[in-house]
């Protein structure tokens, strides 16, 4: 469940980010790319980006994590195996 309200959130975000584009430029091509009106879009254009940028990280740290853990387990276990076996014999 918490992967598919990520990805909703995410596919938002683009939405988001893909509607903000189109407003900054078609406020920049009627009013002036110098405009407050085009820069304070650009700047909410910006967090946007910046809220999905952050997401996307957390996504792929998150994915890093689980796998190190593992890798660290399956380490562990072989070491300790190899301990284990070399006192048996």
């Amino acid at each position: 469940m918490f992967v598919v309200k990520r990805k909703s959130t995410m596919d938002k975000l683009l939405y988001d980010i893909h509607v903000k584009r189109e407003e900054m430029i078609h406020l920049g091509l009627t009013s002036g790319f110098n405009s407050l009106e085009t820069i304070q879009v650009s700047q909410e254009l910006d967090a946007l980006i910046v809220k999905y940028q952050r997401y996307k990280e957390k996504k792929v740290s998150k994915w890093f994590l689980m796998i190190k853990t593992l890798l660290f387990k399956v380490t562990y276990n072989e070491k300790s195996h190899a301990i284990w076996t070399t006192f048996i014999k």
